[in-house]
């Protein structure tokens, strides 16, 4: 099987810039860069088994959820892509911010 591709809303892209900026605020540029390496290894983890988060019966019929640190990647796969919706901080609702 050929390896996916990524592909990222808007949202999740504003999503991770929110992220590595307000890591950066809280614990310095040093950490937010960390932070932002271990993010794309988790994304890199979903590309290669897409299947690893459970779906979501909250959400749309196709979205999976997968953990990552403090954030919840809301994801689909769609033809030969991973599909990022959202990549939301624990403290946000699923279902209101997706």
């Amino acid at each position: 099987m050929a390896k996916l591709g990524i592909v990222y809303a808007a949202k999740a892209r504003k999503d991770i810039d929110k992220l590595v900026r307000e890591t950066a605020l809280t614990w310095g540029r040093k950490q937010a860069l960390v932070y932002a390496e271990q993010l794309e290894k988790a994304l890199s983890h979903l590309r290669d088994y897409p299947e690893s988060g459970p779906p979501e019966p909250l959400l749309l019929k196709d979205r999976r959820i997968y953990h990552f640190a403090m954030h919840t990647i809301v994801y689909s796969i769609r033809g030969g892509d991973l599909y990022i919706a959202r990549i939301l901080h624990q403290n946000m609702s699923l279902t209101k911010n997706t």
